[in-house]
This record gives structure tokens, C-alpha cells and sequence, in this order.
């Protein structure tokens, strides 16, 4: 099985009993056009693409593994898509935005599962792909000062809208709505329901194969 994940996502992986997981970094741009696509189609995406590139290495000098794994996470604040902060002056930025929104904001993360088909039939694989959303609040009485000095932290400069809530950013969030481990990066319960929905495709069609043959 790979995963291709940034690495503070593999305590989700032994949460939930996985083995014999490799990390790769995946090779994806991520350079999609944000104005092309709602949030849920845009991290769908960008998830989509860092699974079909990864696939695509491995094939080009190794055997096929059972399973790859992506995930792609964004935070929406009002009409704007945050992304990982391109340095602590964005990230400052980022984190008044959703401080001063009013209300909550979203994030969204989504999971692709491709599972190779074991007969070399176009596309050769089958591609799964859902997306989870969580509502989060911040602090609205969090001063500039205190923003400040999260940013200077450096814990944030990997993650999507400029926190982590697995880290000093909880002290940010005055509450969720939704799954927890989805604003980590990895929701833990639609992983496992989009491998299972995966796999199960995977071999139907083998059997329909094994079917055709006989």
C-alpha cells in the first residue's frame, strides 16, 4: 500500500490498524486554476491528480501495489480557497481572515483510493474519490499579538488555511462541527468507507474476469 501524503498524516494510519504503508511524496503541481472549480471540486482534484501521479511513478519501475492513497485538504473562508501560507506574512494574514469572518469556516478533505486492476483492462484500475466537510469557529477575541506569535511557532507553515489543530493551533478554535481528524488532514472514517468501496469494486471486477474466462 502507498500512501502519497505529507508524513504528520501517518498517526491517522496506525489509528486505524494500517501496515505496510510506504509514504511517497507524489509529484503533483497542484497549479489547477481555482476559479475552474467549487471547493469541493478543486481539492477532489487535487487529490485525483496526487493519486494518478503516483500511480503512474510507481508503475514506471516497480510492481503495482494492492492500493494507493491520496488526500487533499483546503479551508474555505467565505468565497476564498487557503491553501498552505507561502511564508509567515500570509500566514498572519490567513489566520485574521478567519478569526474576523464571524462565524465559522469550512475545510474540506478529499480521499482517492485507487486499486490496479490484476488484468492489464483500460484504465487499468478502478479510482474511488469522496470528500468530507467540517465547520470551524475561532476565537473571535484572539488579538493580533496572539496570531503573531502562533505564526512565529512555525508549527503551521504545512497546513492548509496557516493552522493545526492537532498542535498549539487548538488554542485558535473556539469550536468544530464535524469530524476532528478531517481538519488534521485525514478523515480517519471516510478513509476506511472509500478503501472498502475501493477494494470491493476491485474484485467484482476480477471475478467478472475470472467469469469471462472460464
Amino acid at each position: 500500500m502507498v500512501f502519497a501524503r505529507r508524513l504528520r498524516t501517518t498517526n491517522g494510519q496506525a489509528q486505524i490498524g494500517l501496515h505496510d504503508v510506504e509514504v511517497r511524496v507524489s509529484g503533483f503541481a497542484e497549479s489547477l486554476d481555482k476559479r475552474l472549480f467549487s471547493p469541493f471540486e478543486y481539492v477532489a482534484e487535487n487529490a485525483r491528480g496526487k493519486c494518478l501521479t503516483c500511480y503512474q511513478a510507481i508503475l514506471d519501475g516497480e510492481v503495482a501495489p494492492a492500493l494507493v492513497i491520496a488526500a487533499d485538504t483546503i479551508v474555505l473562508a467565505g468565497l476564498h480557497i487557503l491553501e498552505k501560507p507561502r511564508g509567515p506574512d500570509e500566514n498572519f494574514r490567513m489566520l485574521k481572515m478567519l478569526r474576523d469572518l464571524g462565524g465559522p469556516h469550512k475545510v474540506f478533505t478529499a480521499v482517492a483510493c485507487l486499486a490496479p486492476y490484476v488484468e492489464p483492462i483500460s484504465p487499468g484500475y478502478v479510482l474511488e474519490m469522496q470528500c468530507e466537510e467540517t465547520q470551524v469557529t475561532f476565537d473571535a477575541g484572539l488579538t493580533d499579538d496572539f496570531l503573531s506569535a502562533y505564526v512565529k511557532t512555525g508549527e503551521s507553515v504545512d497546513a492548509a488555511g496557516g493552522y493545526c489543530i492537532q498542535g498549539l493551533g487548538s488554542l485558535l478554535v473556539d469550536r468544530i462541527e464535524g469530524d476532528y481528524n478531517n481538519v488534521v488532514g485525514l478523515p480517519l472514517r471516510l478513509l476506511i468507507k472509500t478503501m472498502e468501496e475501493t477494494l470491493e469494486k476491485s474484485r467484482r471486477k476480477h471475478a467478472e474476469e475470472e467469469e469471462e474466462e472460464e
